[in-house]
Order: structure tokens, then C-alpha cells, then sequence
């Protein structure tokens, strides 16, 4: 009938609750993206303004940056304890 099957099989308790409704629903709009428009149209944004909002938090940098390098800590632990 010129349709699409779409067979979306998961084991749901491998992820967490709403995990997978949110994989199926940017799967479907990343298909009637690309039924609807010129495949050179750029995508629009296919992660869900939840996780962007989480994903934000989790990458914001802004505070005060250490004084030292990042292996300095190892290296003082170490000096302090060297037989361990």
C-alpha cells in the first residue's frame, strides 16, 4: 500500500522508564523527516528538549579552575606514599 512497517523489538528491562519511547519517537520524526523533505535539509534537532536540558547541566564548565594540572595530585599522593 506504498506504507511503512516499522518493527521497533527491545528488551525494556535494559533500560530505564521512558528511555525507549524516547528512542522510538526521534526514530519516527527522523522518518517523516526524511519522507517530507529534500534529504539535503539539514535535521532538526532529533534530542528531546529533556535531555538536552540534562545534557547541559551536565557539560556546564563555568566555576573556578584548579591552580595545578591534572596529574599533580597523583604525583604529590605518590611522593607521600611511596611504598603503596
Amino acid at each position: 500500500d506504498g506504507g511503512l512497517l516499522l518493527v521497533w523489538d527491545a528488551v525494556e528491562e535494559l533500560f530505564p522508564p521512558g528511555v525507549l519511547d524516547a528512542m522510538f519517537t526521534t526514530y519516527t520524526r527522523l522518518l517523516d523527516h526524511l519522507g517530507d523533505h529534500d534529504w539535503n535539509t539539514p535535521l532538526p534537532p532529533l534530542l528531546p528538549p529533556e535531555q538536552r536540558i540534562v545534557r547541559a547541566a551536565a557539560n556546564d564548565t563555568t566555576g573556578p579552575l584548579p591552580d595545578t594540572l591534572l596529574h599533580d595530585g597523583f604525583f604529590t599522593h605518590a611522593a607521600r606514599t611511596p611504598h603503596r
